[in-house]
């Protein structure tokens, strides 16, 4: 009698602790599961793409030939119309050049944040993928552990049902097993499988 009374015990201690292992692993992973649901994108900035073009070459560079211009303008004028006429050429052609080398320096500039830009954005795909992946695998693996340890919970459950209707006399193992629900047969004890389709 002290034996059937110890494994009674021993059964509604095992039935409590799988109910409440039930219950705990559920609630974790519907909480998982519901950040899992919730996730969002993570957004990084890339940096280059505000970045302003320099106009402080390109300003002196016209600001110096402006300058040179000037200068010869007022030297050729002394000269007479002929010398003017004759200079007017070179001098335009002068700044052309000028213009050219201005835009020059201003079309590298925007080659130069272009590929800065491209760069970037890689690495930033690069870094949202690999933290996104953690995240979500991490996420993955929490419902995982939850489902399994909700699984192991219920099957305390049936080995504890199981155990204390085995030290019930006149009745078989099934059928006091049968009477907390369908379903609810300990595979461990009397050798059926159990249906695990119950939602907690």
């Amino acid at each position: 009698m002290a034996v059937a009374t110890t494994m009674a015990v021993m059964g509604g201690l095992g039935l409590a602790k799988g109910a409440f292992d039930t219950i705990s692993a559920s609630k974790r992973e519907k909480e998982r599961q519901a950040e899992l649901d919730a996730y969002q994108r993570q957004e990084l900035t890339n940096t280059y793409k505000n970045m302003q073009i320099s106009t402080i070459g390109s300003n002196a560079m016209r600001e110096e030939s402006s300058r040179n211009i000037a200068t010869a303008m007022n030297t050729i004028g002394n000269a007479g119309t002929r010398a003017i006429i004759g200079a007017t050429p070179k001098l335009v052609a002068e700044q052309n050049n000028v213009n050219r080398n201005v835009q020059k320096e201003l079309d590298d500039q925007v080659i130069r944040r272009n590929y800065a830009i491209a760069q970037d954005d890689a690495n930033i795909r690069g870094m949202q993928e690999q933290r996104e992946y953690n995240d979500l695998a991490g996420l993955g693996n929490a419902i995982d552990v939850a489902r399994q340890d909700k699984n192991m919970g219920i099957n305390t459950m049936f080995n504890a049902i199981g155990s204390v209707a085995s030290t019930i006399p006149g009745t078989t193992a099934k059928k006091t097993a049968q009477s907390f629900g369908s379903g609810f047969i300990p595979e461990s004890t009397i050798g059926w499988k159990p249906n695990y389709n119950y939602q907690f």
